[in-house]
C-alpha cells in the first residue's frame, strides 16, 4: 500500500487546483469561456473522485486494472502535469514490481500484396492531394465550401477501405482489452518521442507555434465545435486511413514505409502552411508524430490502433488549445 500514497498525493494536488481554479472563475465574468472552464472543472472533480476511490485498493490490482488510472493520469498531465505524472510513476512502479505480461497483442498476418492492393494506396493518396490542396486554389473550387470536401474525402476514403477496416474493427472488438491498453501506452511513448523531438524546433522558432497550428487556433476561435470534431474525430481516422493503410498498401519493406509514412504526413501538414523558411522545421515534429503512428500500425496491422493513438493525441491537443485560447 506504501506506493499508493503517490495517487493520494496526486489527488491532493488536483484538489487543491481544483479549489482555485473554481474560485477564479466564479469570481470573473460569467461567458463562454467561464462556462467552459466550468465545464472542465466538472470532469476533473468526477475523475478525482474516481482515482480517490482506486487510490484504496491494493497494488496487484493495478497490474490488469490499470485503464482507469492511465486515463485519468492522461487527463490530469495535460491539465495540472505533476498529478498525472505521479499517476504515470504509480503505474510504472507497479509494472516493474510485478513483471506485467508482454502486450498478447493478436497475431493478424499481412496479406500479399497486389494490384488492386496498390491501386487502393495509389487512389487514396492522391484523391487526398487533388480535393485537400489542389482544387481549392482552382477558381471553381474556391467557391466551395470547406464542408463539401471533407465530405468528399470522407466518402470516398471509407468506401475504397471498407472492406478491410470492417475485418479489422471485428478483430479490434474481440480483442479490445488488449488493444485500448496498448494505445494507451503507445500514446505515452508517442508523446514523449513527439515531446523531445519539439524542443530543438521550438527552440530554433523562438518558442513559436507551427503555422498549421496558429490555423487551427483561428478555426477554433471561429467555429469551436465544428473545429473540435474534425480535428478529435475525424482527422484521426481519414489521416490514419490514407497515411497509414493507403501508403502501407504501396510499401513491403516495414522501416521504408514507416519513415516514408511519416515524412509525408509531416510534409502535407506543413507544405500550404509555410509562412518562414523556420516553418519547415515544423516537418519534423510532424513527421516524428506520423513514424509514431505507422510503427504501431505495421507493429499490431490494425489500423483502429493508430487510430485510437491519434485520436487520443488530437483530443486532448484541442482540449488544451481550448482552454489556451478561451
Amino acid at each position: 500500500m506504501k506506493k499508493n500514497i503517490l495517487l493520494k498525493i496526486a489527488c491532493l494536488l488536483e484538489f487543491i487546483f481544483i479549489i482555485f481554479t473554481l474560485i477564479s472563475t466564479l469570481t470573473s465574468k460569467l461567458d463562454d469561456a467561464s462556462i467552459f472552464q466550468l465545464f472542465i472543472l466538472l470532469i476533473d472533480i468526477i475523475l478525482l473522485i474516481i482515482l480517490f476511490k482506486e487510490s484504496f485498493k491494493e497494488e496487484k490490482f493495478f497490474v490488469k486494472n490499470s485503464l482507469k488510472v492511465k486515463l485519468i493520469s492522461i487527463w490530469f498531465f495535460i491539465e495540472t502535469i505533476i498529478p498525472g505524472i505521479l499517476g504515470f510513476i504509480f503505474i510504472s512502479k507497479i509494472s516493474k514490481k510485478y513483471k506485467k505480461n508482454s502486450e498478447n497483442l493478436p497475431v493478424i498476418k499481412e496479406e500479399k500484396y497486389n494490384k488492386k492492393d496498390i491501386l487502393k494506396g495509389i487512389s487514396l493518396l492522391v484523391f487526398f492531394i487533388i480535393i485537400q490542396f489542389i482544387l481549392p486554389l482552382t477558381s471553381l473550387g474556391k467557391k466551395i465550401p470547406d464542408l463539401i470536401y471533407y465530405i468528399f474525402i470522407f466518402t470516398f476514403t471509407i468506401v475504397v477501405c471498407f472492406k478491410d477496416i470492417k475485418n479489422q474493427f471485428k478483430v479490434f472488438l474481440l480483442n479490445k482489452k488488449v488493444y485500448i491498453k496498448y494505445i494507451l501506452m503507445s500514446y505515452l511513448k508517442m508523446f514523449g518521442i513527439v515531446l523531445l523531438c519539439s524542443i530543438p524546433v521550438v527552440i530554433f522558432n523562438n518558442s513559436e507555434q507551427s503555422a498549421n497550428q496558429v490555423l487551427i487556433n483561428e478555426m477554433f476561435k471561429k467555429s469551436l465545435f465544428k473545429t473540435f470534431v474534425l480535428s478529435a474525430l475525424y482527422a484521426p481516422l481519414i489521416e490514419e486511413l490514407i497515411f497509414r493503410y493507403g501508403i502501407s498498401k504501396l510499401i513491403k519493406n516495414k522501416w521504408l514505409f514507416i519513415i516514408t509514412s511519416g515524412l509525408i504526413f509531416g510534409s502535407l501538414h506543413m507544405i500550404d502552411k509555410l509562412t518562414s523558411f523556420m516553418d519547415i522545421f515544423y516537418i519534423i515534429q510532424y513527421s516524428a508524430l506520423g513514424m509514431c503512428l505507422a510503427y504501431f500500425y505495421k507493429k499490431t496491422n490494425n489500423i483502429f490502433v493508430s487510430i485510437g493513438v491519434h485520436f487520443i493525441q488530437n483530443f486532448l491537443a484541442s482540449i488544451l488549445s481550448i482552454l489556451l485560447l478561451f
